[in-house]
């Protein structure tokens, strides 16, 4: 199979499933453009292996995941990001369509998605974890939906996939307030299944109901997955597009920027 940067997969074909890490731990696992272009394809070579029925999403470091990487993303866009005619906006837009594919590919995928989350999952963490079927978290774990602190609409699923995990009341107290909940909130509200002391035992756990799924006829899992999955994904596109638009439209404000300078440490004639 290929080699993707950001990835490493590890396969256990003879229990049927893999593991992939999130592998940029240098970085607390944010996400870069490597994340997103290679996203999708993962999730290909892992369909296209038949031996696997289960993937388990976990991170390499001392975090899951830190959320987008602003600092890269706005030095590799910032000319579509800031442009102030039509081309440069589509040109956006069309990114963060091409952005979400990879998450997309997770939600449609007849592979069994399980996130196993350490530490710091915020931002497009979250969405990752939103689209995967089932989700496990370490009691130091701890969550955030955080665009709106950076001025920014959630748009990469979040917003559409989380009322059906948390209900609509918790995503908006999260989506507004973009604060941090721990693992026993997120336990309560259902965002994850289980909590563990320690990675360790949270992988193991992971890995025994990988197992335990795997088990099961494979026609009969995949299919109770789309069924499950089949209004959510019917009505995913239009309503993550008008996230998207909006975005597209309104993020280059004054408040972005301030917000964006403060983060950066950038003089205003520089932003």
């Amino acid at each position: 199979m290929t080699e993707h940067p950001f990835f490493n997969i590890e396969y256990h074909d003879s229990s049927g499933y893999a593991v992939v890490y999130l592998n940029h731990p240098e970085r607390r696992n944010a996400m870069n453009w490597d994340f997103f272009r290679n996203l999708p394809a993962v999730v290909k070579d892992l369909e296209k292996r038949s031996s696997v029925r289960v993937c388990i999403l976990a991170g390499r470091g001392k975090s899951f995941s830190s959320g987008l990487d602003v600092e890269s993303f706005l030095w590799d866009f910032r000319d579509a990001i800031f442009s102030e005619n039509g081309d440069g906006k589509r040109e956006f837009f069309q990114t963060i369509r091409r952005m979400r594919k990879g998450f997309d590919a997770i939600s449609r995928s007849p592979v069994i998605y399980i996130a196993a989350v350490h530490r710091h999952c915020i931002g497009g963490g979250l969405d990752l974890i939103a689209a995967c079927d089932l989700r496990l978290c370490t009691d130091d774990a701890s969550f955030s939906l955080r665009e709106t602190k950076l001025g920014i609409v959630a748009d990469l699923g979040s917003l559409q996939r989380l009322p059906g995990i948390i209900g609509d009341g918790e995503l908006r107290l999260l989506a507004f307030t973009g604060k941090d909940i721990r693992a026993e909130e997120a336990l309560r509200i259902h965002l994850v299944s289980e909590s563990f002391k320690t990675q360790e035992e949270m992988m193991e756990e992971a890995e025994k109901l990988a197992k335990k799924i795997a088990s099961n006829p494979n026609l009969a899992v995949t299919g109770t997955k789309e069924v499950l999955n089949f209004d959510i994904n019917r009505k995913m596109a239009e309503q993550m597009d008008v996230a998207a638009l909006y975005n597209t439209a309104f993020l280059d404000n004054e408040e972005f920027r301030a917000i964006i300078r403060k983060l950066l440490k950038k003089k205003p004639e520089d932003l």
